[in-house]
């Protein structure tokens, strides 16, 4: 379901692999279902029109697990969630705030956690018993960038500072140039 009004956007999603109408299957196996809620809002700020992008989703983590023909944890080529199947929930957000014509300036974060579902043999993967056992793991990540857009020449220059929990990086910075092909070069 998709809502639009100006320059707001919301959408709210639920994906159903598997669903138990059985009393006794309720019992023995997890639903395998997906709900997200997204959302895009355009907040006038300092005289400028910046945005604002956040939502959250929860699953079962199974979703996906299985498969068949016709089920699979992505829309298009795009995952629903970064370790589906095993994913529980994730919250993010993502706020630009655009300070004149040169500037713009990004902060943005998520949290989420997850189960290591692949440590269960296919034929457990949907058992409530089961997946009640494993551990749960949760990281998250906070960011804010500056970019800045060169007045006479095509390039914008950009740096990045994260810090966050994962395991490899927990924190770090990195730099960026890019390059507006619609854009000339002015005298």
């Amino acid at each position: 379901m998709n809502w639009e009004k100006r320059s707001d956007k919301v959408s709210l999603n639920l994906y159903i692999d598997e669903f138990q109408i059985d009393a006794y299957d309720r019992e023995l196996y997890s639903d395998a279902m997906l709900f997200s809620l997204s959302a895009e809002n355009e907040i006038n700020a300092l005289g400028q029109n910046n945005l604002l992008k956040w939502g959250f989703s929860f699953a079962n983590p199974n979703f996906g697990q299985h498969n068949g023909p016709f089920t699979t944890p992505t829309i298009g080529a795009y995952p629903l969630f970064e370790y589906t199947p095993g994913m529980k929930n994730l919250y993010y957000f993502d706020a630009r705030l655009f300070t004149d014509k040169s500037y713009q300036i990004s902060l943005s974060g998520y949290t989420q956690k997850w189960v290591e579902i692949s440590q269960l043999s296919p034929d457990r993967m949907n058992q409530r018993i089961e997946l009640d056992q494993l551990d749960v793991y949760s990281d998250y990540r906070l960011s804010v960038g500056v970019n800045y857009k060169l007045q006479q020449l095509p390039l914008k220059l950009g740096i990045v500072a994260w810090a966050g929990s994962e395991e490899e990086h927990s924190s770090g910075f990195r730099t960026s140039i890019q390059y507006d092909s619609k854009r000339l070069i002015t005298p």
